[in-house]
């Protein structure tokens, strides 16, 4: 299990998304009877890739924006309970942040405990992450502190993710009072697969990067941009 944990984690954790073109997105009108990880209400979702690895979809009504993702690719998917699925709205101040919602969020600690467990499954190891994430990493949102936000929260912040079928299932809702934009502003939006370095650029994210790098489980890859998966997604889009 160890071996299986540790080389699929090195394939991810160091690879950085293939890069992305704007896309025009319009946000329709969509308000999910629950924040619950079932998708199966929400409209088409949107391939991130012609190979179909996984895909997403956003909704608004009135008061909140809702985000859902849907991933098949098994690989994908450790990245995404270990590292987080990211949702990001770029700022358009230069003395504001980009607000950063991340979840699955597990720490060190747990991540560091799990792989040296033993597991039936690489799907026991995945829902294992997901279920001893203690809050979700949030920056630059409108009143909300920025760090680890508890999952019971007053501010109307939720994330769900499940693995059911061998599929991992993500569901969010954000309120647009949290957004720091005005209604009908043409904004920047990102969805995707956190790589584990690449969202705050620290001095410690860049040396782990490089011991992994260096260490005999890591993966060599080419530089060729179809040799990366696709981790990310850039909407232009409209918030009422």
């Amino acid at each position: 299990m160890r071996k299986i944990f540790v080389g699929l984690l090195c394939l991810f954790g160091f690879l950085s998304a293939s890069a992305q073109k704007k896309q025009p997105f319009q946000i329709g009108q969509f308000l999910p009877s629950a924040i619950d990880g079932d998708l199966s209400e929400w409209p088409t979702l949107v391939d991130a890739a012609p190979e179909g690895p996984w895909s997403y979809q956003l909704g608004q009504d009135d008061l909140n924006l809702y985000v859902a993702v849907r991933v098949a690719d098994p690989a994908l998917q450790l990245a995404a309970v270990r590292n987080g699925i990211l949702f990001s709205m770029l700022a358009e101040r230069k003395n504001q942040q980009d607000a950063v919602l991340l979840f699955p969020h597990p720490d060190r600690e747990v991540k560091r405990a799990i792989q040296s467990q033993d597991f039936g499954s690489p799907t026991d190891v995945k829902s294992e992450l997901i279920s001893r994430s203690r809050g979700y990493f949030a920056r630059g949102f409108r009143a909300v502190p920025d760090g680890i936000l508890s999952l019971q929260n007053h501010y109307g912040v939720k994330a769900v993710a499940k693995i059911e079928d061998d599929v991992l299932y993500y569901e969010a809702v954000l309120p647009k009072a949290l957004l720091q934009r005005d209604s009908g502003q043409l904004i920047q939006l990102k969805i995707g697969i956190y790589d584990g370095f690449s969202l705050l650029q620290l001095p410690k994210a860049a040396s782990t990067r490089a011991a992994m790098q260096r260490s005999p489980y890591a993966v060599k890859r080419g530089n060729s941009g179809k040799d990366r998966p696709t981790m990310e997604v850039w909407l232009e889009t409209t918030i009422n």
